[in-house]
């Protein structure tokens, strides 16, 4: 059982740290310079949902932006929308004509002009949204969740011990 809760904490450090670095990226991302850039396609995907009951899964539908910029006299493509989605600009449509009609009324339509969040250190990594959003927290919540069950495993296992319920290793 301890095997598993030091699983558990190897397991929550490496979520803490990528975490710690997602929300610092995240939240210096506000303060990189702005580039004009352009949309140069959008497009509604479609995403399957792994419910943990294979009867309850289900495809669901978001829309993801691809766009170009100029920085230093090079162009450069990305679909990164924000630090923490990814290249999701939004999801979870149940139907794919409602994500069409969302990008439709959508200040993402192709050939439109936006503001580029350009990293000074690195001019490929960018996003569109920038700052920390909900889901730049969700590696954290998963460290906190490997924590706890570490927690749990060690408690549980000392007082397997102490009640004898289980033999102490020699």
């Amino acid at each position: 059982m301890k095997k598993t809760a030091w699983g558990f904490v190897v397991l929550g450090t490496i979520f803490m740290c990528i975490g710690v670095w997602l929300v610092s990226q995240a939240k210096s991302s506000a303060q990189w310079p702005i580039v004009l850039g352009t949309i140069s396609e959008t497009r509604v995907v479609g995403r399957i949902n792994l419910a943990s009951d294979v009867l309850r899964r289900y495809i669901d539908y978001a829309v993801e932006v691809e766009y170009s910029y100029l920085v230093a006299g090079q162009f450069y493509l990305s679909d990164r929308f924000s630090l923490g989605s990814g290249s999701t600009v939004e999801g979870g449509f149940d139907t794919k004509k409602a994500a069409r009609v969302w990008l439709k009324n959508s200040p993402y339509q192709v050939k439109e002009n936006i503001k580029v969040y350009v990293d000074p250190k690195d001019p490929t990594n960018t996003v569109l949204d920038a700052g920390i959003h909900a889901t730049t927290w969700i590696p954290i919540g998963l460290a906190l969740c490997c924590g706890s069950l570490a927690w749990l495993l060690f408690r549980l296992d000392n007082r397997l011990i102490n009640t004898k319920l289980i033999q102490p290793p020699k």
